[in-house]
């Protein structure tokens, strides 16, 4: 006996009717009204590298005092930035940081005389102690 073939006499205990009654591909169902497909909901593109230092280097630009540098500096981008970022990027990075620090650091360390020595006329290492 061979497996998967049939007889005459098995062929002719086989119906020629199809027994199926459900729709079929030739006889389908009336269409029902086409439906509207949801639109995908769109997230902002996540900006590239250098669209996100060209936007640091507007806020470092508009910092105004080392404090607000100092929170830009705190924020957890920069700080992800500062250890992901490579090559190019990374000095780009460090240079507008560097930049930020040396402009607002400079209005604060300028003395208000300008002078790095104290006032002549009351320093003490000018005058010749008495012997």
């Amino acid at each position: 006996m061979l497996r998967g073939l049939i007889t005459a006499e098995e062929a002719a205990d086989i119906p020629t009717r199809d027994t199926f009654a459900g729709p079929t591909i030739e006889h389908a169902a009336p269409a029902a009204a086409p439906v509207a497909e949801p639109k995908p909901m769109t997230h902002p593109a996540k900006p590239t590298v250098t669209q996100w230092l060209d936007a640091l280097a507007l806020e470092l630009a508009a910092a105004e005092g080392s404090e607000e540098v100092d929170a830009i500096l705190a924020r957890s981008d920069v700080q992800t930035a500062q250890d992901k970022l490579r090559n190019g990027a990374r000095d780009r990075l460090d240079h507008l940081l560097q930049e930020a620090i040396a402009r607002t650091a400079a209005d604060e360390t300028t003395a208000p005389d300008d002078g790095v020595f104290a006032d002549p006329e009351h320093d003490p290492f000018r005058h010749p102690v008495p012997a």
